[in-house]
């Protein structure tokens, strides 16, 4: 086999490998995209999620401080 020959092959060679490597890695970048923005969505939607529990949470303890403080003003009136 003459050089000429071994370098035609060798180059459509890669160049058939470069072509399956962006044929194969494309879809797969934009599949591995869209995954990325769907667990970053669920991040977010997740940190909204414990944000709303962390304010319902200080907004019941606020309630039952206030109600602790009516049942100790109403102990104090009565005299216990």
């Amino acid at each position: 086999m003459s050089n000429d020959t071994f370098l035609t092959i060798a180059f459509s060679l890669m160049i058939g490998m470069f072509a399956l490597m962006l044929i194969i890695g494309i879809p797969r970048g934009k599949r591995m995209q869209k995954t990325n923005e769907k667990i970053a969505a669920n991040q977010a939607k997740q940190i909204e999620l414990n944000e709303q529990m962390q304010r319902r949470q200080l907004e019941f303890q606020e309630r039952q401080m206030a109600a602790m403080e009516r049942i100790a003003t109403a102990q104090e009136r009565r005299g216990e």
